[in-house]
């Protein structure tokens, strides 16, 4: 593995989690600001929908693009082994 495939393999990761990054801070600066009290209603609730939005945001975003760099990667193989076979022509 080459520097640049390492460093894409790190932005993908830190994008891919930011979803859920974002919604546990959210959490925290409403709990922080005194937004979001113990005695808010369905606190429990909408904690978990939040989490779960987020969890699942992740999710998608990785599989995208996970998905677009194994393309990218088989794209590559199938140019490389045209040029082997012209090559060999």
């Amino acid at each position: 593995m080459n520097e640049r495939s390492i460093l894409r393999k790190q932005l993908q990761n830190i994008v891919s989690f930011g979803p859920l990054l974002a919604s546990m801070y959210i959490l925290f600066y409403l709990e922080s600001q005194n937004i979001w009290i113990p005695e808010t209603p369905h606190r429990d609730k909408i904690t978990l929908l939040v989490l779960i939005v987020g969890m699942a945001a992740s999710f998608i975003i990785r599989s995208f693009l996970w998905k677009t760099s194994k393309d990218e990667a088989n794209r590559r193989f199938e140019k490389s082994s045209e040029n082997k076979t012209n090559r060999s022509l």
